[in-house]
């Protein structure tokens, strides 16, 4: 999703403006540039931790530099709620397959067996 595509759903999910809803991400933008600037990790609430890493490596004649990684962990919520999500999303598709098998009983259903041979496969072999 752009960033475009996800302003306009924000815009449709919270009946806010546009502008504003700009304004609180550029907010939290520099919120948490600021908390990582000071050695501090920065957390979204209910989304996820970034954790700014100081590093070092060896530039050209074995200097040493640093650099810093940014490691992003999602929050317990967030995987939580993807995971429900995630399953009943799996649900939805078995749903959909078996009214799909209910309108086209004569569209044949190939079934995987252990060692990933398809049932139809070892029919027409014999």
């Amino acid at each position: 999703m752009h960033l475009q595509d996800r302003l306009d759903d924000i815009v449709k999910r919270t009946g806010l403006s546009e502008d504003i809803i700009r304004r609180v991400l550029k907010a939290s933008q520099d919120s948490l540039l600021d908390s990582m600037m000071n050695g501090e990790n920065a957390t979204l609430p209910g989304l996820c931790t970034f954790i700014p890493q100081e590093k070092q490596k060896f530039g050209i004649n074995l200097v040493t530099e640093s650099y810093v990684k940014i490691k992003v962990n999602p929050s317990n919520s967030m995987i939580k709620e993807f995971e429900r999500r995630f399953e009943d999303s799996k649900n939805v598709e078995k749903i959909e397959e078996t009214k799909l098998t209910y309108i086209n009983p004569q569209i044949p259903k190939y079934n995987t067996v252990p060692r990933g041979a398809r049932v139809g496969q070892i029919e027409a072999l014999l």
